[in-house]
């Protein structure tokens, strides 16, 4: 189901810790800048942007702009302007 699909990212990236060679799985929207590119690190960071981008999906509907679309100009509405507008 659809909650199985958003824990995909965390599932993979426990997963490919546990290998020897590294595969690079990213997911649009729920990856920080620092996972796209050849020199893609990990660490703590990774999960709580993750964690961060699941519950704006759950708490709005919206899947997040992916990392490198925002980079110049950030495109992610914010939960406040989206609930004015659910409040309108």
């Amino acid at each position: 189901g659809e909650g199985i699909d958003d824990l995909r990212p965390f599932v993979a990236r426990e997963f490919a810790e546990a290998t020897t060679a590294m595969t690079q799985l990213i997911t649009p929207g729920y990856a920080p800048i620092e996972q796209y590119g050849k020199a893609m690190r990990f660490g703590p960071q990774i999960d709580v942007y993750g964690l961060c981008a699941t519950g704006y999906y759950m708490l709005t509907g919206l899947t997040p702009p992916s990392a490198p679309d925002r980079v110049n100009v950030d495109t992610l509405v914010p939960i406040r302007a989206l609930r004015q507008a659910w409040i309108d």
